[in-house]
């Protein structure tokens, strides 16, 4: 069984095509939970009016965020294998096949523990139109080594969009602690601190939309120039310090250590 989650907030305007690129991938017996994090526009309708019985739509009362808003949908999942998805890509048609067979073959040599999958990605506009055919290629990292504790300490280099991950991972990352800085950097962190499983797809399985509502999207095709200040800085180095030590022994220096070293 599968089941894929979505955090809705006011995704009127691509849910319907996101949606419907899941379903078609789906079996009967899997599941696509939609958490809808109080829209104001016509998301929850257009859920509603696929009238399908694999999906399980959850209405918060009260405006979660995104990161909470996920941990509900995934602490609702059922399945096997649990993907995450963004309420206005779109799915390859062949992303949940490459991505189970990937992930089952890995269990089969790493039984009992957390396996978490996750690929690359073409970024497109609005309009569908392919502005980087591969995110792996255009920012020149090693997606072998994203897996790696001394980088997850210090950045996330993995799109929770691209993630799938088994029963065993789900049973590991809940609850989502109020400092995580973002619901996909907290599962990564939670799977390497197990002595996991991180493995990725060399292929491009989704199209990864980029327009102006995006609540969190991709620096890779907007180099705008933005002056940091010292004390806004420090504030998020210290946020994804206390999210790192949750995980791992680390003191600030070997944290500022980390991020000299590996130049981020």
């Amino acid at each position: 069984m599968i089941t894929v989650c979505i955090a809705s907030y006011n995704g009127e305007s691509f849910i319907k095509e996101q949606i419907a690129s899941i379903l078609s991938q789906l079996d009967d017996k899997d599941e696509l939970i939609v958490s809808d994090d109080c829209s104001s526009d016509n998301t929850t309708n257009i859920v509603s009016s696929f009238a399908d019985n694999r999906i399980i739509l959850i209405r918060n009362e009260k405006r979660k965020g995104v990161i909470k808003n996920f941990e509900t949908a995934i602490s609702k999942a059922k399945g096997e294998y649990i993907f995450i998805a963004d309420q206005d890509d779109i799915w390859l048609p062949n992303k949940v096949e490459i991505s189970v067979n990937k992930i089952k073959q890995i269990e089969s040599n790493n039984p009992n523990k957390p396996v978490l999958i996750f690929s690359d990605a073409k970024v497109v506009d609005k309009n569908l139109n392919i502005i980087i055919p591969s995110i792996f290629l255009h920012t020149k990292q090693n997606p072998a080594t994203f897996g790696n504790p001394d980088i997850l300490c210090v950045a996330n280099r993995i799109l929770g969009c691209t993630m799938v991950f088994n029963k065993r991972t789900k049973d590991i990352i809940l609850p989502i602690q109020n400092y995580a800085i973002m619901h996909d950097w907290w599962i990564a962190l939670s799977v390497a601190k197990h002595k996991g499983i991180i493995k990725h797809i060399p292929e491009s399985i989704i199209l990864y939309r980029q327009h102006n509502n995006n609540l969190i999207g991709s620096n890779l095709i907007q180099k705008t120039n933005k002056i940091f200040k010292l004390k806004s800085l420090l504030k998020l180095n210290c946020k994804i310090y206390k999210m790192s030590s949750h995980f791992f022994k680390l003191n600030y220096l070997k944290y500022l250590i980390l991020k000299i070293r590996l130049h981020i």
